[in-house]
């Protein structure tokens, strides 16, 4: 074989291997991208104060707290949930109902409340709700109550 054809087939061989390892680099970048997606634990507030006597200050406290929490634990929050003047002792609150439709889409891991009773004060609501999040791979966490379902 002359020395120039070998030259080229060898210049054609490094093309394709560098083309090659661009390739493989490009998919280890997107699987590492993706598996930092699934690793990153997702959560939601939900917020709740039940009488038109308190303030807006109690929500606003709440969330503080659920955030610093969520940022100790290194949990990212992608919503927030309140419902304004709306007794935790029945299911009829909108943004609550909303959050637990929505958990069925699977894009978040945890529902972040301030204290338990934010969530329900029915011990038979909470199990309900508790269940059907759990069937959606959602757990329910307090940020101030130390529960044994740690993230």
């Amino acid at each position: 074989m002359p020395a120039a054809l070998a030259y080229c087939m060898a210049s054609v061989n490094l093309v394709f291997a560098w083309a090659d390892l661009r390739i493989y680099y490009t998919i280890i970048s997107l699987v590492l991208e993706r598996t930092d997606y699934i690793m990153t634990k997702n959560a939601v507030i939900y917020a709740r104060f039940s009488s038109d006597k308190q303030r807006e200050e109690s929500i606003d406290g709440q969330i503080r707290e659920c955030r610093a929490f969520a940022e100790a634990n290194e949990i990212n929050i992608i919503n927030t949930y309140i419902d304004r003047a709306m007794s935790a002792r029945t299911d009829q609150r909108p943004s609550f109902l909303q959050m637990v439709k929505d958990s069925a889409k699977h894009l978040f891991d945890y529902v972040i409340v301030y204290q338990l009773d934010r969530f329900s004060r029915s011990r038979y609501d909470s199990a309900i709700y508790k269940h059907r999040l759990k069937k959606n791979g959602v757990k329910v966490l307090s940020a101030k109550e130390n529960i044994k379902d740690d993230p």
